[in-house]
């Protein structure tokens, strides 16, 4: 008797397997795959605190950020953790 089992995975576990696959592509600054993972006109958005501890928002075009993670140095050591996922589809 031969038993086969299919595995139905949700859209959120879709959506948090292609998160989780970007940063993985980000963190190996592999670019070919970032860009294989976007289409049309993205704009990326940044946070941080500038030096007189001001929250600010920073905009780029996709390529350039694409630019920005292949100008990495390979030595230098960077990561971005994913604390937590809240998908909603």
């Amino acid at each position: 008797m031969a038993v086969s089992f299919i595995v139905v995975k949700t859209e959120k576990e879709n959506v948090k397997a292609t998160i989780v696959k970007f940063f993985e592509a980000f963190h190996k600054q592999d670019t070919t795959m970032l860009k294989a993972m976007a289409k049309g006109d993205i704009i990326m958005q940044s946070i941080s605190v500038d030096k007189e501890g001001k929250t600010v928002l920073q905009e780029s075009d996709y390529s350039q950020f694409l630019k920005n993670i292949a100008s990495i140095p390979k030595d230098r050591t960077f990561e971005e953790k994913l604390l937590d996922f809240n998908i909603q589809v």
